[in-house]
């Protein structure tokens, strides 16, 4: 295990066209020599259903585009001369986090 670690959660939307390159750009590459391990969680929906903006309301998702982090980051760290770090991804929809986090985040 690295000596830090990156967590990350959310929905994935827009991941790979506007997430990804700030990710690369203000987080990995900036905390490269920290050698950071990165813990993903994400909601597996491929529609907006619920929160957020009413806009954005049925708005196709592709939750497996946050997979492509995983690459990036193997990537970025073999480029630096870095041992590759611990890159863990979860997923639930949101529901399942509710059942299984709930008392957790209402104490």
């Amino acid at each position: 295990l690295g000596p830090c670690a990156i967590c990350l959660y959310g929905l994935p939307r827009s991941f790979e066209a506007s997430v990804l390159p700030s990710l690369i750009r203000n987080v990995i590459r900036t905390n490269l020599n920290y050698q950071c391990d990165y813990y993903v969680h994400f909601d597996n929906l491929e529609v907006e259903k619920h929160g957020g903006r009413d806009d954005r309301m049925g708005e196709k998702i592709d939750p497996k585009e946050i997979l492509l982090l995983g690459d990036i980051v193997r990537n970025e760290y073999r480029k630096g001369g870095l041992p590759e770090p611990t890159i863990s991804f979860c997923n639930t929809t949101p529901a399942q986090f509710y059942a299984k986090y709930n008392q957790l985040l209402h104490r």
